[in-house]
């Protein structure tokens, strides 16, 4: 006695919707909307379909597909609606289980042309529809309509949580918490430590009043002879520039020679940093080594980054890390997290070339938890290092912070080669990576194959 029909939305090149296909049970309507001569008399018709729960709609992507139909016809909520995709993750663990998956389950052969996926769909809803008990049904479709009302709210975004029985696999929100909320890995909040007393302690005063007005946002502060303070801010296209002091004093001399006297670990590559800190301090000299500049990272550490990939940290543990992006772009404070995270399992090395993941003193700091911390004393010595650690210190981790010459690409093969999990941070994106002429035919990606992870994700 139900009726019901499978909906389909295809988008455009520019990601709006261009059609719709609705399947009933024995006619397959495709409605272009770059066709249609009137728009708004099909969606008057479309409204009244996805409005009325007396017509189950079955979709295989609900969260996607209501925001788009939300989006061109201003439906608001959606009544009477059946994930296929809830019903396959609930049947067989899969998390986010594409059109083949639920086809193969349902044992329905794939079609080659996209114009049939509604069709395929309300054949697969009819063999679920054919077994399932009446009561289940409302159940699916009930909390179906709740993904429906999601996707609305959240612009097609899922909730999702890991599941601690299981390596912390991905699982949908409302199926885990419905019925296995015991077995959900607690949310961590993240928070943020920016502690700026050491680096205060030893700027003139009124850089120091500036710098702890802005210290959430702030990135870098960049102190040439001659010029007035400034600091960098934000990361991407909020990436700007302001003057760090109210008054426009430019900085003398004796401004940097004082900071540099708290500074004396300055390493030939010119990066310092302040002892018991995460901040890293730059020299720039002339031609005759004299200090006429300085640029101040600014470090923090923030608890609870890496619980969006508990996954990728617990699910795969032989499986190496790369994560790539750009200068500022949160590389190195996420990898302390998740040495930190590890060690409290594992024996994790840190290969620390710039003391910029543990810190600047012989204590490490205590952002990195119980991870062990190996300093580096000149950058080019670190794929010696890297293999020092593996042959002397047995890790089951090695974290390393900027790998990007050969000669170290070749230690992290000996490495991961030696049974050595891999977290690792790269400067670029993997266009850029694998353009590098110094990474060419070095295998870096082929280490990290299928398991990079972008920053910006």
């Amino acid at each position: 006695d139900l009726f019901y029909v499978a909906m389909n939305c295809e988008l455009s090149s520019s990601c709006d919707l261009s059609s719709v296909q609705i399947c009933t049970e024995d006619t397959l309507y495709i409605f272009d909307f770059l066709a249609l001569g009137n728009e708004e008399k099909f969606l008057k018709a479309l409204r009244e379909i996805l409005k009325n729960d007396r017509i189950i709609k079955v979709f295989l992507d609900l969260h996607h597909d209501a925001k788009l139909l939300n989006a061109k016809a201003s439906i608001g909520d959606i009544r009477g609606t059946l994930d296929l995709h809830l019903v396959v993750e609930d049947a067989t663990g899969e998390y986010m289980p594409d059109l083949n998956c639920v086809l193969g389950h349902f044992e329905i052969e794939r079609h080659q042309s996209k114009s049939f996926n509604a069709f395929l769909l309300r054949k697969a809803a009819h063999a679920f529809i054919d077994i399932c008990l009446r009561k289940n049904l409302e159940d699916y479709i009930r909390k179906s309509d709740v993904r429906a009302a999601e996707g609305n709210e959240s612009d097609g975004a899922r909730l999702i949580s890991f599941d601690a029985t299981n390596d912390f696999a991905l699982v949908s929100n409302d199926l885990q918490s419905n019925q296995r909320l015991n077995d959900t890995a607690p949310f961590q909040a993240t928070e943020f430590h920016t502690d700026l007393n050491d680096l205060t302690q030893i700027l003139p005063y009124e850089i120091s009043e500036s710098i702890l007005r802005c210290k959430n946002v702030l990135r870098e502060i960049c102190l040439d002879i001659g010029e007035i303070p400034l600091a960098w801010s934000g990361v991407g296209s909020d990436y700007k520039r302001y003057p760090l002091c109210d008054i426009a004093k430019p900085v003398v001399t004796d401004e940097l020679q004082h900071i540099a006297e708290y500074i004396t670990n300055f390493g030939l590559d010119n990066r310092a940093s302040v002892e018991g800190s995460l901040h890293r301090i730059s020299a720039i000299r002339n031609r005759d080594r004299r200090l006429i500049g300085l640029t101040i990272r600014i470090g923090r550490y923030v608890k609870g980054s890496t619980f969006i990939i508990s996954d990728l940290l617990h699910a795969y543990p032989d499986k190496s890390i790369l994560f790539l992006g750009g200068p500022g772009s949160g590389k190195t404070t996420l990898i302390r997290e998740v040495a930190s995270v590890l060690a409290e399992t594992k024996n994790v090395l840190i290969v620390d070339t710039s003391n910029e993941i543990g810190g600047d003193s012989d204590l490490k700091h205590e952002c990195v938890g119980k991870a062990r911390r190996m300093m580096v004393s000149d950058q080019s010595k670190q794929k010696d290092v890297m293999i020092e650690c593996v042959q002397n210190h047995t890790p089951d981790v090695m974290v390393i912070d900027e790998i990007g010459r050969s000669k170290e690409v070749d230690a992290a093969r000996t490495c991961v080669n030696r049974g050595v999990r891999l977290i690792a941070s790269a400067h670029g994106n993997l266009e850029k990576l694998v353009a590098n002429p110094e990474m060419e035919n070095r295998e870096l990606t082929r280490i990290f194959a299928n398991k990079s992870k972008n920053d910006r994700d």
